[in-house]
C-alpha cells in the first residue's frame, strides 16, 4: 500500500494472470499511480495526460480541473469522483462506469465513451463536442445546457434523465433511446438517422425541443433531416 496525498491506494491483480500491475504516472506525480485509488484521494489541477488508468476502481477522488487528455480509462470504475472543469479532449474512457460522478463544466470533445455508463451523475455545462457515445448508457443524470453537436449517440439510452436546453446539432441519432426523461428545450437540429432507425422518445419532457427532439407535430420532415446528415 502506498500513500497518495489523504488516500489509501491498493495494487490490485489482473484477472487474467494473477500479476500485480501498476500503471504509468503523470510526471508531476511522485510515485505511479497503482489501479485502485481509495478514501478521497486529491488529484484537483494535476496533469493525468496520457495516464493509463485501464480497469482501474477509483472511490471518491476530487479531480477538479485536472488534465486528462489522451488517458486510458477503458473499462474503470468511477464512483463518487469529481471531475467539475476537467480538460480531457480526447479521453479514451469505452466502456467505463462513472456512478454519482459531477462533471460541471468539463470539457471532453472527440472522447471515446463508447458502451460507458453515467449513472445519477451531475453534467451541467458538460461538452461532449464530436464525443463517441455509441452505446452508451446515461440514467438519472442532471444536468442542463450540455453541449453535444456532432456527438455518436448511435444506440445509446438516455433514461431518468434531465437534459434540458441540450444541444444535440448534427447529432447521429440512429436507434438512440430517451425514455421517462426532460428534454424540454433541447435542440437535435440536422439531427442524422436512417428513416428506418430514428431516434426513440418513450414518456419524455419535450416542450420547446427542437428538430429531432421536438413533439411529434412539430418535427421537420425527412427532406430536411436529410440536408442535415450531407452537411
Amino acid at each position: 500500500m502506498a500513500e497518495l496525498g489523504r488516500a489509501r491506494v491498493y495494487r490490485a491483480r489482473e484477472a487474467a494472470d494473477g500479476r500485480l500491475r501498476t500503471v504509468l504516472p503523470a510526471t508531476d506525480l511522485p510515485k505511479a499511480l497503482p489501479r485502485d485509488v481509495r478514501d478521497g484521494a486529491d488529484l484537483r489541477g494535476r496533469s493525468l495526460r496520457g495516464a493509463d488508468l485501464r480497469g482501474a476502481r477509483v472511490d471518491g477522488a476530487d479531480l477538479s480541473g485536472s488534465d486528462l487528455s489522451a488517458a486510458r480509462l477503458d473499462g474503470a470504475r468511477f464512483t463518487d469522483c469529481a471531475f467539475d472543469g476537467c480538460r480531457a479532449s480526447p479521453l479514451r474512457a469505452p466502456r467505463a462506469r462513472f456512478e454519482r460522478c459531477s462533471f460541471r463544466n468539463a470539457v471532453l470533445d472527440g472522447s471515446d465513451l463508447r458502451g460507458a455508463e453515467l449513472v445519477d451523475c451531475s453534467t451541467d455545462s458538460l461538452s461532449l463536442r464530436h464525443a463517441d457515445l455509441a452505446s452508451a448508457k446515461l440514467a438519472g443524470v442532471a444536468g442542463r445546457n450540455v453541449k453535444g453537436g456532432g456527438a455518436d449517440l448511435r444506440g445509446a439510452s438516455v433514461e431518468r434523465s434531465d437534459l434540458r436546453a441540450a444541444q444535440l446539432q448534427r447529432a447521429a441519432l440512429d436507434k438512440a433511446r430517451f425514455r421517462d426523461s426532460d428534454l424540454r428545450g433541447a435542440a437535435a437540429y440536422g439531427a442524422r438517422f436512417e428513416a428506418a432507425s430514428p431516434p426513440e422518445l418513450a414518456n419524455c419532457r419535450t416542450d420547446g425541443a427542437g428538430g429531432a427532439l421536438a413533439p411529434a407535430v412539430d418535427r421537420p420532415g425527412r427532406g430536411e433531416r436529410s440536408r442535415g446528415r450531407r452537411k
